[in-house]
């Protein structure tokens, strides 16, 4: 069996697993697919949760060149305004809580299996705001 997967349908999937109360309620502006974007275009204000491709897809094959899984890499982080880092490692812990080791529902594939392979801490300076960026980069598996 070969196997293709619309990046759109696994972001969607994504988003569905981010999106949840346990997140959200932590991460008050939202969940956002590579930028952190209000409605009208703008920036997002923290604390919000931005979730983007890092590898875009590592496709692994059986003899007889038959593809039967396709890996991915994502960056999953919290983004928190101030110093602090309280708020930023709440955000990260819900997210972990979310994806880690999480089936992921897309229809049609067999098994999706997300993880999280390492850690993501750093604070940001942007013209005297100071952000805090907390998360991990997850690999995900689709297999046909």
């Amino acid at each position: 069996m070969s196997i293709s997967i619309p990046t759109n349908q696994l972001e969607a999937a994504l988003y569905a697993a981010l999106n949840v109360a346990g997140i959200t309620t932590l991460a008050t502006n939202g969940v956002h697919n590579s930028l952190g974007r209000d409605a009208n275009g703008k920036p997002a204000e923290p604390p919000f949760v931005v979730f983007s491709v890092v590898d875009p897809g590592r496709h692994r094959y059986t003899f007889g060149d038959n593809r039967y899984a396709v890996d991915y890499m994502y960056l999953v982080k919290g983004i928190t305004e101030g110093v602090a880092t309280a708020l930023a490692g709440q955000i990260d812990a819900a997210i972990d809580t979310a994806l880690h080791g999480v089936n992921l529902n897309i229809s049609g594939y067999g098994t999706m299996l997300c993880r999280r392979v390492t850690d993501v801490s750093y604070p940001e300076d942007d013209q005297g705001r100071t952000f805090r960026h907390r998360g991990g980069v997850y690999a995900v598996s689709i297999n046909g």
